[in-house]
């Protein structure tokens, strides 16, 4: 079922105009059928002809981090996924939310422009997909150059869910995090870590799977959370 999880939310990828980044172009047509259910019985399951199909995919490295369980622990999965915009973090939760009792996630926004110009979007998303049950973790945006406009942070994400009464927390320092959302995991749920370009999100997914097995809580701010005063929201 995983298979049919990836190349499903690799297939709503190519809806979005210049997103054809994470996998060969000549897949169009199969990802698409995918999409439309092709390959789903009457009872909504997929048909051995789908699993034949997908091996080459599967192989094909593009895949990797797109629904990707980093583990699973105490009945606790780890999934690292490079959802980014609104439309992808909304289909990447919903799939999500198809697997666990719950979700715990953790969403890095990457470029300062993606949350100035699409606030509004990104509060709506989040307002759907995440449930009251559910727990979401924002940290600061992803420096990866450019300029920076004056005032954009995602605070302004986090002050618009905390408006509409979602479940978020703004938590900057990446150890108190991971300690935070292991503390927060029981069993059946799935925690979530969402983000693109930044090359230690993978790391992060890992060092959280980690304090869940371990059952380590301790929050451990790193040095440089150390010196950010106002680090809570």
């Amino acid at each position: 079922m995983m298979h049919l999880v990836r190349l499903y939310l690799m297939a709503f990828d190519i809806l979005e105009r210049g997103e054809i980044i994470t996998y060969r172009e000549a897949d169009h047509d199969f990802l698409m059928e995918i999409l439309n259910g092709k390959y789903l019985d009457e009872k909504q399951q997929p048909i051995p002809e789908f699993f034949d199909l997908v091996k080459a995919l599967e192989e094909f490295k593009g895949v990797y981090r797109r629904f990707n369980t980093i583990g699973k622990t105490d009945g606790v999965e780890v999934i690292d996924d490079f959802a980014h915009n609104p439309h992808k973090l909304a289909a990447t939760l919903k799939a999500a939310h198809l697997r666990g009792k719950r979700v715990l996630a953790f969403f890095q926004p990457h470029a300062f422009t993606s949350v100035q110009l699409l606030l509004k979007e990104f509060i709506e998303e989040f307002t759907r997909q995440i449930k009251k049950d559910d727990i979401l973790w924002l940290s600061e945006i992803y420096y990866a150059g450019g300029t920076i406009p004056e005032h954009i942070s995602s605070k302004l994400i986090y002050e618009g869910l905390k408006h509409n009464g979602v479940p978020v927390k703004f938590l900057p320092c990446r150890n108190e995090t991971a300690a935070d959302i292991a503390a927060a995991a029981k069993p059946g749920d799935v925690v979530l870590v969402m983000g693109a370009r930044d090359p230690t999100l993978t790391d992060f997914a890992k060092q959280i799977f980690r304090a869940i097995k371990d059952k380590d809580y301790s929050k451990k701010p790193c040095r440089q959370c150390l010196m950010n005063v106002d680090k809570k929201f």
